[in-house]
């Protein structure tokens, strides 16, 4: 049986990395888990009085995007006994309501309740693409980097998604309807299909090929 942890409030959501490490995300604080390992928490020293609205996770990087237009980017130490520190602090027009790490750990995207949706370096915390969000008409509600992290995928409100290429910015393909009433979800299966999940209790799987 494996080793179970139980907490006073309830999770508002759940991310784990390829090293193991399981990221349980509250109202005000983030915990990290690790078998064997005693549990570190973020926040809410870290976060003030605002709220965990969205959170990603990979093996060295930890992103929060919280309702008081912030969103923080932690390292996270190779030896998981030590805490995250505080590597970069974006600040957004609106809330944050998106957010996604790319599996090479190099990119970071952030979209706000104002449709502001902004491409980051991780390693720098430079602005490396923005302007996208505009594309939408409604609040965007998920984002993810392909495997590559080549292409990114945002899902809206709108019921489409649109699928960025970071080599190209002014390249996009879109799907208007992939869902009646908005997109919930999205992740991607490879480089060139992606699943998605909406407010009409459906889930879809797309080719990229089939999208041009």
């Amino acid at each position: 049986q494996g080793e179970a942890f139980s907490f006073e409030t309830n999770p508002t959501m759940l991310r784990t990395s390829a090293a193991g490490v399981t990221a349980v995300a509250f109202r005000q604080m983030v915990q990290l888990h690790r078998p064997g390992v005693p549990s570190l928490e973020v926040g809410p020293s870290e976060f003030g009085y605002a709220m965990v609205t969205a959170f990603d996770l990979t093996s060295s990087s930890m992103l929060v995007g919280l309702d008081d237009c912030k969103c923080l980017l932690f390292t996270l130490p190779a030896d998981h006994r030590e805490a995250p520190t505080l590597a970069h602090t974006f600040t957004l027009r609106g809330p944050v309501v998106a957010v996604a790490l790319s599996s090479n750990e190099q990119l970071l995207a952030i979209a706000d309740a104002e449709r502001e949706l902004t491409v980051f370096s991780v390693g720098s915390g430079e602005v490396v693409q923005k302007g996208w969000g505009v594309f939408h008409t409604a609040r965007l509600t998920s984002l993810a980097f392909s495997p590559s992290a080549a292409l990114l995928a945002s899902g809206s409100l709108d019921s489409s998604f649109i699928i960025w290429n970071l080599n190209a910015p002014q390249s996009r393909v879109q799907e208007a309807r992939a869902h009646v009433g908005g997109i919930n979800a999205i992740a991607w299966l490879a480089d060139d299909a992606v699943v998605t999940t909406g407010k009409d209790s459906c889930i879809r799987w797309w080719q990229l090929r089939d999208l041009a």
